[in-house]
């Protein structure tokens, strides 16, 4: 008898799953009798790729069971990644998301594929489109990269030692500093070139950044059994410096690319494509005012025997024109006549998504591994489109206004915050953490529970606890500092503790940590976000410059603030924290993966303002409107809608007072050891004196 109820129950489920499946099918076929077309967003992410199907719609709609992730871990300890790895990842997530539009009969419906990578990721590609380099990313600054050194410290004057053990940082750290200091000298008079230098690029002189990893590149040994050769420029100065000298594999870079303009060129059989102005800003080299590449910072690496000629070509998003071809249409040949796009920001695509974008009200703050808190912003003025930079082949010139701006003024960014661009007349401000989620997993692999304690009981004792009410103040800076102080020397530091303090008080303070950070983040915004020009700032750890023509500007008072990612997801009490700690509205993000429907909110309006062009030609099929081609197509402003917002957490104010008062706490403990944002050392100590 068990076992016929066994069988019966196996064949059940059994029979409920296909229900299920016929139903998504059936869903999915209704697509294209309603006349709606389908668009591919693959998310390269740090930790998977991720291949989903959208409907062009407003807001894009997924296509549903067409969502494929596939984790990984190809980002080594050093930071950096294996190109061809990551291909051949978004290969298989293709094929797979493929597999199940096929099975739905709504392949042949894709017209547009779209990507969004993380920020900052370059690597150097050979003559023949292979790559001939690690692809360089963000996390080279991350302080797990650099293990404990087994030497004893450098000496107290200064000095460094002459042979730095792996896992020291120390020489990605000189890196930094010279290229810090020839940047200032290239200032007006011969100083403030760094500040110059970060008006015009949206982003400090960090090592996370594609200058100083490039720097550390050419500096490293040759490989075994090789000849150095030297640079062009250093032979015709005559000058055989062996830091100067390059390996052959350097001189095998034809071409500069990142992995969404890769895989485009690949796909599309072409030896190179563009980069987009969005991926070009979070390499840290791209003027963002005049859409190039930055030119003193150029000049330095050139100095440093770095060939700028083979930078890749800028061009905006929708600027590629070129679509499958070759092998790609072999395997799917349903792109046939699709248009292939270039890659955007993972963090401008996760504002977009999360319904953030510049006619909202919203600021996007994310909590995964990292943190991040961004707004997106659009750009006064007319914009420059150089045609030297778009002149090529796969670069549209079509429509382009080549015309200078008539005002020239810098984007004045905050202090402590960068800067990237999303599309040629959007950008995205904000900071970012290196350590969000990560704090937890943290406190959770390293607290001893006592016998029958769990995790769950832990953090409900933290969630009883009113707030900052444990007497502790943490420095979350597990994998060192980005925004807002950039210090290159920060540690996790843990005051306040004693033999009283309990793993619920430590999981609180953890906790706290991370959204005092983030609101010193929000509150650098402040003037962008709630009043719509730029008249200072009430932080005390940075100042921002005056307002000037040409400035970053909001439409909306009193910006709301929505959550994404997996941390936020999955605690309610974090999001109320979040709420407490900004003293603003907190809304969780409905969308399941918003970056990859950022990408589908790009694609949509990008499609839907091709159609409405080829409605306009006289006798065209479409020259009834855009109906003509089926429902889905919907004008710009539609595309704005955003997607639902589910839980709302609004702040206390007795919470929030509480809160000040600790990130107060946190900002002294800041300066007592690291000294201030700006650089300067923290005050020494004053020496006991002797009793007489």
């Amino acid at each position: 008898m068990a076992g016929a109820l066994s069988v019966l129950a196996v064949a059940t489920a059994a029979l409920t799953r296909e229900r299920r499946r016929a139903s998504r099918v059936a869903r999915a076929k209704s697509i294209v009798r309603r006349g709606v077309r389908v668009l591919l967003a693959v998310d390269i992410g740090s930790s998977s790729v991720r291949c989903s199907a959208y409907t062009v719609g407003s807001p894009p709609v997924l296509v549903p069971g067409c969502a494929v992730q596939l984790k990984h871990a190809i980002v080594k300890e050093d930071g950096t990644a294996n190109a061809e790895q990551v291909i051949s990842l978004v290969d298989d997530a293709v094929d797979k998301c493929f597999g199940e539009l096929r099975a739905r009969e709504v392949a042949h419906a894709v017209i547009a594929v779209g990507f969004a990578c993380f920020g900052m990721n370059l690597v150097g590609v050979n003559a023949s489109g292979k790559p001939c380099t690690p692809v360089f990313t963000y996390a080279g600054s991350s302080g797990t990269s650099c293990g404990p050194s087994p030497s004893p410290p450098p000496p107290a004057g200064g000095g460094s030692s002459k042979d730095s053990p792996a896992g020291d940082c120390s020489g990605e750290e000189d890196v930094v500093r010279r290229l810090r200091k020839s940047l200032e000298r290239m200032g007006r008079g011969g100083k403030g070139g760094l500040e110059e230098a970060r008006r015009r690029t949206g982003a400090r002189t960090h090592v996370s950044y594609a200058p100083a990893q490039l720097l550390r590149w050419l500096q490293e040994p040759t490989t075994a059994g090789t000849v150095a050769t030297p640079t062009r420029e250093r032979v015709k100065k005559g000058d055989s410096n062996q830091r100067r000298l390059r390996s052959p594999q350097r001189s095998y870079v034809k071409v500069w690319q990142t992995l969404p303009s890769l895989i485009a060129a690949r796909w599309c059989c072409l030896r190179s494509a563009p980069v987009s102005y969005s991926e070009a800003s979070w390499t840290g080299m791209l003027d963002l005012r005049k859409l190039e590449w930055d030119t003193p910072t150029l000049s330095v690496l050139r100095e440093a025997g770095f060939d700028c000629s083979a930078l890749p070509r800028l061009a905006d998003i929708g600027d590629l024109q070129a679509g499958a071809s070759g092998a790609t249409l072999k395997r799917w040949p349903e792109l046939d006549g699709a248009s292939i796009r270039l890659g955007l920001g993972d963090g401008a695509a996760a504002c977009l998504g999360s319904g953030c974008d510049e006619t909202s009200r919203k600021i996007a703050v994310t909590i995964g591994t990292s943190a991040a808190a961004r707004v997106v912003l659009r750009m006064e003025g007319k914009e420059p489109a150089p045609a030297a930079a778009r002149v090529a082949v796969g670069a549209s010139t079509v429509g382009v206004d080549e015309a200078v701006p008539a005002d020239d003024a810098l984007c004045h960014v905050p202090r402590g915050l960068w800067c990237y661009r999303v599309d040629r007349h959007r950008a995205v401000l904000g900071g970012a953490l290196t350590d969000g989620g990560s704090v937890f997993e943290w406190l959770r692999s390293t607290l001893a529970l006592a016998p029958g304690e769990d995790m769950a009981g832990v953090m409900e004792e933290a969630e009883r606890m009113p707030p900052a009410s444990h007497g502790l103040t943490v420095l979350p800076f597990f994998s060192g500092e980005r925004s807002p102080g950039y210090n290159d020397d920060a540690t996790a530091c843990i005051f306040g503790l004693r033999r009283s303090t309990t793993r619920p008080q430590l999981v609180r303070a953890g906790l706290e940590s991370v959204c005092l950070r983030l609101a010193a983040i929000v509150d650098l915004m402040k003037d962008l976000t709630d009043g719509g020009s730029m008249k200072g700032s009430s932080s005390s750890e940075h100042e921002p410059e005056a307002s000037s023509a040409g400035a970053l500007v909001r439409d909306h008072e009193d910006a709301e603030v929505v959550t994404s990612g997996n941390a936020f997801a999955a605690s309610p009490f974090w999001r109320k924290m979040l709420a407490d700690s900004l003293g603003r509205t907190v809304r969780a993000s409905g969308a399941t993966e918003e970056t990859s429907l950022g990408v589908a909110v790009i694609l949509s309006s990008l499609e839907s303002e091709a159609l409405r062009q080829a409605s306009a030609v006289p006798g065209s099929l479409l020259e009834a409107g855009p109906a003509a081609a089926g429902e889905a197509w919907s004008s710009s402003q539609e595309m704005r809608t955003a997607p639902a917002l589910t839980a709302v957490h609004t702040p206390d104010d007795a919470s929030f007072r509480a809160y000040r008062e600790a990130g107060l706490a946190q900002h002294r403990a800041y300066r007592a050891v690291f000294g201030d944002a700006s650089g300067r050392p923290a005050p020494p100590r004053q020496a006991h004196r002797d009793k007489k």
